[in-house]
């Protein structure tokens, strides 16, 4: 697995192939503007084997000391997720950001697994944040402070 700086193409070669809890989220990195945003704004990686693109994920400020974790894994993503785990775990240990949050479907155990692993906690365990995605999931809030 080698990884890479994000450029906004790289989510076209994610269209179709996402992983199943994120599906939600094809619409959206079909539009053109919301990868050039992620590529301008981020800061952020890909990961690929080979020519077979992995997944893409960064950090999106929000103003200082704050940023909001993104990931887009695709389907193939699960044989790699140890190199992928490793990897995000060095790019947040790394990072400036005193609060890092990110946001994980409801039903999408696995991925609340994984927040748990990069040291996240849950700020929303008594209920999700209701219709939050844009297709109206319930969402989880996480968050890494430092």
């Amino acid at each position: 697995m080698r990884v890479v700086r994000f450029k906004a193409a790289h989510l076209q070669l994610l269209q179709g192939r996402l992983q199943g809890a994120q599906l939600h989220m094809s619409a959206e990195i079909a539009r053109p503007e919301s990868a050039h945003m992620l590529e301008g704004q981020c800061e952020s990686f890909s990961a690929f084997d080979g020519e077979l693109l992995i997944g893409c994920a960064g950090l999106m400020p929000m103003w200082p000391g704050r940023a909001v974790a993104w990931a887009l894994l695709s389907e193939d993503a699960g044989r790699y997720m140890r190199q992928i785990h490793r990897a995000t775990k060095g790019f947040l240990q790394q990072s400036q950001w005193t609060r890092i949050e990110a946001f994980v479907v409801k039903d999408f155990y696995a991925g609340q697994k994984w927040m748990h692993m990069l040291g996240f906690e849950c700020e929303t365990p008594e209920g999700a944040m209701r219709k939050y995605t844009p297709d109206g999931q319930d969402c989880f809030l996480y968050s890494l402070v430092r």
